[in-house]
């Protein structure tokens, strides 16, 4: 399929790119039958390789355009004599990079050269010489490759183990992960499932396809996004027939292969779709030539009545790069893909049901995701009694994994805060909370700048096996996000009993042992108990309102129901029991402030709860509660 590409005026504003990757050969001195590119060592192809000063050139385009990150890969990229040049320009003046590589013609020089901080990634393919040597049809392949591991930790160099998993060496795959533990506190997954060649070669295509997992075990290693807001790799979400302006109008880099040939993503090997930068410039590339590809790129009868209006088509991994790849063809059904589709489907559907609850508290809805399924036992009553059907207006999101496994941990960002057992950095926006002591550390907690997301990692699966939790995170306390979202949202949590008595919410103010658990038995059969502990007040429309949560104190009652405020007692245990007026709102501030349940995070959280409390301070009717324990003060406050 041949695309005429005119240049056309961006529909929308350009986007600034952040990174370029950069493919130096597609030469290899392995010869791996699943590879979609690989030439020979001493292909002819070699001749048409950009040259040292064109790199230089074009990386300095790139820089003057905003890039700062860089992914060198090819082929083989150290098959280049000049690679260690290469490297030096593009890395020393970058803000990050990611190398690929095979790790085979690692030398000591080149060791030392990769001590400079950035991502290296080394690809194995077997756990043994007999293994990944058969998949890369390179005799002693697999012992270069050991060699290569021992330079990098010799001269000190940081670097991720890749595993590329295919069906050659899928018996070996536990035995791989152990390799790539023993060799590498860092490793991870590399391509899960296979492109096609771009060669159009046959027997070279086929020998892929023989590769290919079934597609539950793609799955299983690579599992889908579950959440439209997660990042996605390749996002092909379309909205029309055009195939790649979804795509186009997201990118914030883009790919450079060993010929000049520039375009918005490595898989794009439709000539058509290259911009070729020996005639032109990475500026007229990046603002022209790229967004003309949006409007130039449009899908047949055959996507219209075949991917694009797939009942799957949310659950496929299908793109059009593939699709071309795989048949020449932009608008092709990739059948393979078809099958992942429907594995997605079936996880999807699991996920949902054994994987995923959701629970309410002050027009919140936490959506809780766990690696681990739920079991009815997994939370406490007090928590279950929180429980909703789905997500609502305000979700927050917070997700379980049971492994502190591939988390840099000797790199969180700078330390803002150590209290306790906790100690809280901030990194690139996110909070960080370590968890643990000097002996065992027991749970890192990434979270988003406001707290509405969260990945939680826990140092094993006791902790939800143990069933029981009163803690949506299972950190000690649900206040290290509640007190967070709280303040965004002029509410505040309070240690405070709550009950509500007609209709209205009233809050028992006070510290342990001020008497809160004691005033809700009073008041049982009375009024609706909240919470005997920590309750929550929020600002609505229609003035505050009191909430409760499931973090109580000696008495288990708890209640998801609400009620507007009707007024704020701050105990006082005596001989009589009366009411008294607070009209001084200074004292009432006063009274309040020692009694927030404090958020952990600094920076604009206090000052947002503390408009909060001024404004109650204002508007709440606030009494001294002077009480014994006969239960007499029950018909003062059914006045009230």
């Amino acid at each position: 399929m041949s695309v005429r590409v005119t240049y056309r005026k961006p529909t929308a504003a350009l986007r600034v790119p952040f990174r370029c990757s950069l493919d130096l050969t597609y030469r290899c001195n392995n010869a791996c039958h699943h590879c979609w590119l690989r030439l020979p060592a001493n292909a002819p192809e070699q001749k048409q390789e950009l040259s040292l000063d064109e790199i230089r050139r074009i990386a300095d385009e790139a820089r003057a355009l905003g890039v700062r990150e860089w992914d060198i890969s090819g082929g083989e990229p150290m098959l280049r004599p000049d690679f260690a040049e290469i490297f030096d320009y593009l890395t020393s003046r970058s803000r990050s990079y990611t190398l690929r590589t095979n790790g085979t013609l690692i030398t000591p020089e080149i060791a030392r050269l990769l001590k400079r901080p950035g991502a290296k990634w080394i690809s194995v393919y077997g756990a043994t010489a007999e293994v990944h040597d058969r998949i890369t049809h390179s005799p002693g392949s697999f012992e270069q490759l050991m060699r290569g591991f021992a330079l990098l930790k010799e001269a000190g160099a940081a670097f991720t183990v890749q595993l590329f998993p295919m069906r050659d060496n899928w018996h070996q795959w536990p035995q791989m992960i152990e390799l790539a533990r023993s060799l590498s506190p860092s490793w991870r997954i590399g391509a899960s499932w296979l492109h096609l060649s771009a060669s159009r070669n046959a027997c070279r295509n086929e020998e892929i396809r023989r590769q290919r997992l079934d597609p539950a075990d793609v799955i299983a290693l690579d599992p889908p996004s579950l959440d439209d807001d997660e990042p996605r790799e390749c996002d092909c979400r379309f909205s029309d027939d055009r195939l790649f302006a979804a795509c186009i109008a997201a990118r914030d880099e883009f790919h450079v292969d060993p010929y000049g040939g520039m375009s918005f993503c490595s898989v794009i090997k439709d000539p058509s779709l290259r911009y070729d930068l020996r005639h032109g410039t990475v500026r007229e590339a990046w603002e022209k030539f790229i967004p003309s590809l949006s409007d130039n790129v449009c899908g047949s009868a055959r996507y219209r009545d075949g991917c694009g209006g797939c009942e799957l088509r949310a659950d496929c991994r299908w793109c059009a790069s593939y699709a071309w790849l795989e048949h020449g063809d932009f608008s092709a059904r990739v059948d393979y893909l078809c099958g992942l589709a429907r594995a997605t489907r079936r996880f999807r559907e699991n996920w949902r049901t054994h994987h995923r609850r959701f629970y309410r508290v002050a027009d919140m809805t936490i959506q809780v995701d766990s690696d681990l399924p739920f079991t009815d036992t997994t939370f406490g009553g007090a928590v279950r009694k929180f429980a909703v059907d789905g997500p609502g207006p305000d979700t927050v999101k917070i997700r379980h994994h049971f492994s502190l496994e591939g988390l840099a941990l000797d790199d969180l960002g700078e330390l803002v805060r150590a209290e306790g057992p906790w100690r809280i950095f901030r990194k690139n926006g996110a909070w960080i909370y370590r968890c643990g002591d000097d002996r065992v550390l027991y749970r890192i907690a990434v979270f988003n700048a406001d707290h509405t997301r969260a990945r939680i990692y826990h140092n094993g699966e006791d902790v939800w096996h143990q069933g029981g939790q009163n803690s949506l995170s299972l950190l000690v306390t649900d206040q290290i996000f509640l007190a967070r979202l709280l303040a965004d949202r002029q509410g505040c949590l309070l240690h405070a009993a709550g009950v509500i008595l007609h209709g209205k919410g009233f809050l028992f103010v006070g510290h342990s042992g001020a008497g809160k658990t004691t005033v809700t038995r009073l008041l049982e059969g009375h009024a609706e108990i909240l919470c005997d502990d920590r309750n929550i007040l929020r600002r609505q429309p229609d003035g505050f309102r009191v909430h409760g949560t499931w973090s109580h104190g000696e008495s288990p009652l708890v209640s998801a129901s609400h009620a507007p405020l009707g007024a704020i007692l701050f105990l006082q245990q005596s001989t009589e029991n009366r009411l008294v007026p607070i009209t001084d709102r200074k004292e009432i501030l006063r009274r309040l402030l020692p009694c927030v349940v404090r958020s952990l995070v600094a920076g604009d959280w206090w000052p947002k709860t503390l408009d909060t409390l001024q404004t109650i301070a204002h508007e709440a009717r606030c009494y001294e509660m002077k009480f014994d324990k006969s239960g007499r003060i029950v018909p003062l406050l059914c006045e009230l």
